[in-house]
């Protein structure tokens, strides 16, 4: 397996879906505040450790580029919207 090669889906699977969401919340929440700091955890030296690991990264990734994406979108909207004079 390569770090950091696995998709989205296949990673909460394995990451389990009530730590996914917090990772995910984690990174909704840097994203807002533009900071990519994806979670570090050391759990132990196995092999499957690191896999682990890699998975919560790739979690975390995904969720930020998404909410970064949503941002970007709603900035553009919020610039094309025409403005009212006062």
């Amino acid at each position: 397996m390569t770090p950091l090669a696995f998709d989205a889906e296949t990673a909460r699977h394995v990451v389990g879906d009530a730590e996914s969401r917090t990772i995910e919340a984690k990174a909704r929440t840097d994203a807002d505040a533009d900071r990519f700091d994806p979670p570090r955890y050391v759990d132990g030296c196995t092999y499957w450790d690191a896999v682990t690991n890699s998975m919560r990264v790739v979690v975390y990734r995904e969720q930020f580029r998404r909410r970064k994406a949503r941002l970007e979108r709603k900035a553009a909207k919020d610039d094309a919207a025409p403005r009212l004079r006062t």
